[in-house]
């Protein structure tokens, strides 16, 4: 059986505690077919190997981790709901495969052991702390250790909102925060900002993709909008 083990995270978004919440929304997205194409992506750009020590650090239901365990590699799972950690081990038991999964803030890492890749794909940015989260990954990655983060672009949100009026967020483009009245602003970074954050923690920026079919990422105005910001960093030996 799965191991999960739970420390002092508390639940704050009603979002992920229930099925009526992300997986419903989700439904159609989530999907196996899509599952194994993205970790299709993952394997490649960070290079997986089966000897790695590998950490979802937002793993939700389970559907990366359990596909790159049906692979053959070395994964553990860390998710702030314990709802989708339950989702997660429930779908391990499913699929009769087992690793640890844990209850944990990815702003403020507890994991003890050392990780060789760790990544977080298809990403909720709210209450994404980067300053914390870098310096508590840091500490997290072994030695030269990679980590990709994956965020929906800046030029995909304002799209969206213009496609959507109705919408009840608006994004704020002298500071690059999506707004909604009564919540905290959600930041959404320039790839400059991810270079100069990744220095300041010592990491070496390595590549930013635009989508999982590996297509550079471009901010310019020209040409199709990069639905994704897919981050490659290296911890600095």
């Amino acid at each position: 059986m799965s191991e999960f083990k739970s420390d002092h995270v508390d639940e704050r978004d009603n979002y992920y505690r229930s099925e009526a919440g992300y997986l419903q929304e989700h439904k159609d997205y989530l999907t196996p077919e899509r599952t194994a194409k993205e970790v299709d992506f993952l394997v490649e750009v960070l290079k997986l190997r089966r000897n790695d020590r590998i950490l979802d650090m937002a793993c939700g239901d389970g559907r990366h981790v359990v596909e790159l365990l049906s692979r053959g590699y070395n994964i553990s799972g860390i998710d702030r709901s314990k709802f989708m950690l339950g989702q997660a081990a429930n779908n391990l038991k499913v699929a009769n495969l087992s690793t640890q999964l844990r209850l944990e803030d990815i702003n403020h890492l507890t994991v003890q052991e050392p990780f060789d890749k760790a990544y977080l794909i298809f990403a909720d940015i709210i209450d994404f702390d980067i300053d914390s989260f870098l310096e508590s990954l840091h500490r997290t990655l072994s030695a030269s250790g990679k980590f990709l983060i994956d965020f929906d672009s800046i030029k995909r949100v304002i799209e969206y909102l213009k496609i959507n009026p109705e919408s009840s967020y608006s994004f704020d483009a002298q500071s690059s925060t999506l707004v909604k009245q009564g919540e905290s602003p959600v930041k959404y970074f320039s790839s400059a900002e991810i270079a100069k954050y990744l220095h300041k923690h010592d990491y070496d920026l390595v590549h930013i993709y635009g989508d999982y079919q590996g297509s550079d990422y471009s901010e310019n105005d020209e040409g199709e909008i990069c639905p994704r910001m897919i981050i490659i960093g290296e911890k600095r030996s």
